[in-house]
């Protein structure tokens, strides 16, 4: 199980606002939790609860938004506002040479759009998987794979599903497979007409072959719970 919580901040509240966002998130998952655990780091840096191995977390926040994600298995959490990229294709440039086609082939007027999915989903999987920007960006690919939920309406173009509640799916593609990796999944969470791109990445529980055990899959919520 998965759940991801976000808020409306004011400037430059982002540091103490997604720590009480997840207090407050925690809380509502496990009611004993009436204080935020002790966190530290691992040796990526990446924070923990020590005292809870088997509560997972992520935190992000930009201009105006944090949010976070728990679950039972290892998570990460993007969030960026969209915004006019002024150096958007030098950036690019550190993005695999297919993400780079997908933009360059995407319309004009979706292309600031499609670089924020993009950049939330690759940093969501790298903050997942726990080694950050140790894993070149460019070493693999983060592609639309289809929708889940209700889909009230289906085009080609990206842009068209913003406010349809129906959160896209997206795959992870290796420039070269790497030898053991754990399954991921990429989800890019639809927040209406708010100027954001919001991006989950989270390791898929390992297949049991005992009976009655789950499947491979996580439950995913359908849209972020606003608290």
């Amino acid at each position: 199980m998965m759940q991801v919580y976000g808020r409306l901040t004011g400037e430059g509240q982002g540091s103490l606002e997604v720590r009480k966002l997840l207090e407050e998130a925690l809380r509502n998952c496990w009611p004993e939790l009436t204080t935020l655990p002790s966190m530290e780091k691992d040796s990526c840096g990446k924070p923990y609860f020590p005292d809870y191995p088997w509560i997972h977390f992520n935190l992000s926040h930009t201009r105006g938004f944090v949010c976070c994600a728990l679950s039972e298995t290892e998570v990460g959490v993007d969030v960026e506002r969209r915004r006019p990229q002024k150096y958007q294709e030098r950036i690019l440039g550190r993005f695999s040479e297919e993400e780079q086609r997908l933009w360059r082939a995407a319309p004009s007027s979706e292309r600031e759009r499609l670089f924020f999915r993009m950049w939330v989903l690759k940093e969501s999987y790298v903050k997942a998987d726990g080694r950050g920007l140790r894993i070149p960006l460019d070493s693999f690919s983060v592609l639309p794979g289809g929708f889940r939920g209700e889909e009230r309406k289906k085009s080609e173009n990206l842009g068209e599903t913003a406010g349809e509640r129906a959160s896209q799916v997206w795959q992870i593609k290796w420039k070269q497979e790497p030898a053991e990796q754990a399954a991921y999944g990429l989800y890019l969470f639809d927040l209406g007409d708010l100027p954001y791109e919001l991006g989950v990445c989270v390791r898929e529980p390992e297949i049991s072959r005992e009976p009655g055990a789950r499947t491979g899959k996580p439950e995913i919520p359908a849209e972020v719970r606003f608290l």
